[in-house]
């Protein structure tokens, strides 16, 4: 569970066990697919994950789980 902040030239994540700051250079790509490791792939839902690199020179990638707001997603 956390929060994110986006930023014209980064994106910022505070979370419970995790926290990073990518700024837009370090961002490799953003897919939208399905990941076995999401209990969302049970009813064949996707996740936007992102694949940037690290300062280190290594690359990793952070699934981001989308949640909306009830009262703006009902049909009028």
């Amino acid at each position: 569970m956390g929060s994110s902040w986006i930023e014209p030239d980064q994106l910022i994540y505070r979370g419970d066990s995790q926290n990073f700051t990518l700024q837009r250079s370090q961002l490799i790509a953003i897919e939208q697919k399905v990941d076995a490791g999401s209990t969302v792939a049970y009813a064949g839902g996707t996740n936007p994950i992102l694949r940037y690199q690290q300062p280190d020179g290594t690359e990793n990638a952070a699934r981001l789980h989308v949640e909306g707001d009830q009262k703006t997603d009902q049909v009028r």
